[in-house]
């Protein structure tokens, strides 16, 4: 789609899937909108992902390490942010 081919892909908080190019891209929407995908977990893995829920945003989202999930607790407590996004 953009002078480098590069498509970026996400879904609105409807579920909706959207194609655009960064430069198009609205960070509103993909903040709000709903995790691509879930990181599965297995016996043995080195990274940590799972869930976590944000009062902040009053929604779950997705971490795929234990330092995501650092920065997600650091954000949350903050008093000034206004949203997350993972």
């Amino acid at each position: 789609m953009g002078a480098s081919g590069t498509t970026l892909r996400y879904c609105t908080v409807a579920g909706d899937e959207v194609a655009t190019t960064r430069e198009q891209a609205r960070a509103d929407l993909i903040i709000e909108g709903l995790p691509v995908r879930v990181p599965p977990t297995y016996r043995g893995q080195w990274s940590y992902p799972g869930l976590f829920w944000a009062a902040t945003t009053d929604r779950t989202l997705v971490y795929e390490s234990l330092l995501a999930l650092d920065r997600l607790w650091l954000a949350d407590f903050d008093p000034g942010i206004m949203g997350i996004g993972s």
